[in-house]
């Protein structure tokens, strides 16, 4: 039997995936705050031989090509896999390792002669400090850490830092990132931070459970670890002209910042001493988003292909690339076939949607004309393959990106609310006449999506819908199931499926602390005045009455090391906040503002953002007379706490 073009790429990537491996390991952390550990999806892949009916036969391949964790060389690959008498591996400068599915992203280090260069630090603390005392220090040795990367402003890449603080050559240790990187990766995690969180449990299918009707895969890797996110703010910042070459003990680095592409901010480094390249997660062994389905900015695909045919010729004598998911690329023509491949995906979806929208066609158009017409020359290749980002879904990323949501439709410019257009399709329809439609295409293969609309329909309706609400949920739950079990991308599996878990089970979650984002400390810090201001400001109530405009707030933070200040105030239901460069000039807003606080960042935070009204109650805040509400009544009445809990697919309370 002939084997086909994807079949032969899908067995390169299975040498790939495979190549270097020293020890099949994964730290094991199991907590009241932490989790992590691939025992359920070890089982899962163990137990079938086959693909499952269940899981698209390219994703369960995927999947178990993202199963290949542990220790692995990236360079040096033939280098002798025996013990020394102390059962670690032989390490020498320049020796370059990864720690793959101990988490959505790799970890990856490279040896300068008296520590460890580690580029990108996991998620959580907790997993990144049980793989360094469980894998970097039992198999390898256990020098410092003397220098840190964070390849760019994604959680994954730097959350884990402060599990490897202590770990740090002291008073030595760097840590490198590129610029903008504090800004960006703060700020997207605090202003849509609940959304983003909440949307993300789709994405990641977080509350699946492991298994061939569940959780298999998220496409950039296995899973996700649960846990503390941190930040250390960088010490050193690079950019196209500042800091792009460096000497940490024997390696030379060179970075390549690549703004605009995968993140917002972006570095590839080119390890001179081996000829490898950290191409960060500017490519992948996936076709990547253009725009996320958790939410972000959109991606520009065009800037990316651009920083990738930099990548080409700036560093020709590549010999291996690795990333920051899935595994490396070895060989000089291999290397240089990748970049291209990558590049050519990118570059395409970008003109090929741009020539669509020229043609007139509308933003769910070119969705589905690209999923069916990208050229075969890259779709056969399994690294373009739509196991993390689709086609479908970047095209309408870059349509929303240069013509905006609107289609030119009138029809379309403001349509009815999902709870009013619902309860217009029951009163023209009847209730149990779209149910028998909906059921109906639900039994049909190639009409599943049009059975989905009409399930939503019932679902979102608040009238007219009593007698069929029950069995619209399960016909409704069974036909996402369907589109979830017959999707290539991982991320449109988890989404369907979270979606049916939600249909049948109204989601919920327990009144506690994971009900709301929870921020580190050390997250707060590095968060500036403004950025917390300007979330209170989004905090507000704002379709509550309040009165004349008046001066709201005096803040006042005073730490050992650092000072701040600013005034609040309220006006036409808008909370607008000044930055006060002057200590002096705060006498004038001191007292005089109906509520004066002195506290530290932390205590503002948590008493102004988090509303802890304990805290509200016990901190020393000033009022401007006993006639102020007190502020642990106040700010709790008009300040909202976003919850992790709003549905998505079933219908909300009105606004």
């Amino acid at each position: 039997m002939e084997i086909s073009p994807l079949q032969k790429s899908l067995a390169k990537e299975q040498c790939n995936a495979a190549k270097g491996l020293l020890v099949k390991v994964y730290a094991k952390v199991k907590t009241e705050t932490a989790d992590y550990g691939l025992q359920k999806h070890d089982a899962m892949i163990s137990a079938n031989d086959q693909c499952p009916k269940t899981v698209h036969p390219n994703l369960w391949e995927h999947a178990k090509l993202n199963m290949e964790y542990g220790l692995y060389r990236v360079n040096r690959i033939e280098a002798p896999k025996s013990r020394n008498e102390d059962s670690r591996y032989d390490v020498k400068p320049g020796d370059i390792f990864q720690i793959r599915g101990n988490d959505l992203a790799n970890m990856t280090l490279v040896y300068d002669g008296s520590g460890w260069i580690v580029m990108d630090v996991l998620t959580t603390s907790e997993v990144a400090y049980a793989v360094w005392t469980e894998i970097v220090q039992k198999y390898l040795n256990a020098k410092p850490v003397t220098a840190v990367i964070y390849s760019h402003t994604h959680v994954d890449h730097y959350g884990g830092v402060s599990g490897l603080s202590q770990f740090f050559d002291k008073g030595k240790c760097k840590i490198y990132a590129p610029e903008g990187f504090k800004e960006h990766a703060v700020s997207e995690n605090i202003y849509v931070g609940t959304a983003m969180s909440r949307r993300g449990m789709y994405q990641y299918g977080t509350n699946l459970d492991v298994g061939v009707t569940g959780h298999v895969d998220c496409g950039l890797g296995t899973r996700l670890s649960m846990g503390t996110n941190s930040i250390i703010e960088p010490d050193i910042y690079v950019s196209g002209t500042k800091n792009t070459k460096v000497k940490i003990g024997k390696i030379e680095l060179e970075f390549q910042y690549t703004p605009g592409t995968e993140a917002p901010v972006e570095m590839n480094v080119y390890i001179k001493n081996s000829n490898v390249l950290f191409i960060a997660e500017n490519c992948c062994g996936t076709l990547h988003n253009t725009l996320t389905p958790r939410g972000a900015q959109v991606r520009d695909p065009l800037a990316w292909a651009n920083y990738l045919d930099q990548t080409l010729t700036r560093f020709p004598s590549v010999e291996t690339i690795c990333s920051s998911h899935n595994w490396p690329r070895f060989g000089k023509q291999e290397c240089k076939r990748y970049l291209e491949l990558q590049m050519d995906m990118y570059r395409f979806i970008n003109n090929a949607t741009l020539h669509l929208v020229n043609l007139g066609y509308t933003i769910h158009e070119v969705g589905r004309i690209l999923e069916d017409n990208a050229p075969r020359t890259i779709t056969l290749d399994w690294c373009c393959r739509g196991f993390y980002g689709t086609y479908n879904h970047n095209a309408k990323a870059v349509y929303q990106k240069y013509i905006g949501w609107y289609d030119g439709n009138p029809a379309h410019l403001n349509p009815l609310l999902p709870t009013d257009r619902a309860n217009k399709y029951v009163n023209a329809f009847g209730a149990e006449n779209i149910l028998k439609a909906a059921d109906k295409a639900a039994a049909d293969a190639d009409s599943i999506a049009w059975a989905v609309e009409l399930y939503d329909y019932l679902l979102n309706a608040d009238t007219g819908v009593d007698k069929v609400l029950e069995r619209a949920k399960k016909g409704y739950a069974n036909a996402l199931r369907k589109l979830g079990y017959e999707s290539e991308a991982a991320t449109w599996r988890n989404m369907y499926l979270t979606a049916a878990q939600e249909v049948e089970h109204d989601f919920s979650i327990p009144e506690s602390s994971q009900r709301y984002l929870h921020f580190a400390a050390e997250t707060i810090q590095a968060m500036s005045l403004d950025m917390i201001l300007q979330f209170m400001s989004i905090m507000l109530k704002f379709n509550q009455p309040y009165a004349d405009p008046k001066l709201l707030l005096a803040v006042n933070i005073e730490e050992e090391n650092a000072k701040a200040y600013a005034v609040v105030w309220h006006r036409n239901n808008i909370l607008h906040y000044r930055i006060i460069t002057e200590e002096g000039d705060m006498k004038n807003y001191n007292g005089v503002a109906e509520y004066t606080v002195k506290c530290t960042k932390l205590d503002f935070f948590k008493a102004f953002i988090e509303l802890d009204i304990d805290l509200l109650k016990k901190m020393n805040i000033q009022r401007s007379s006993a006639n102020v509400i007190e502020p642990s009544v106040f700010f709790p009445n008009k300040f909202t706490r976003f919850a992790l809990d709003f549905p998505i697919v079933t219908r909300r309370d009105a606004f």
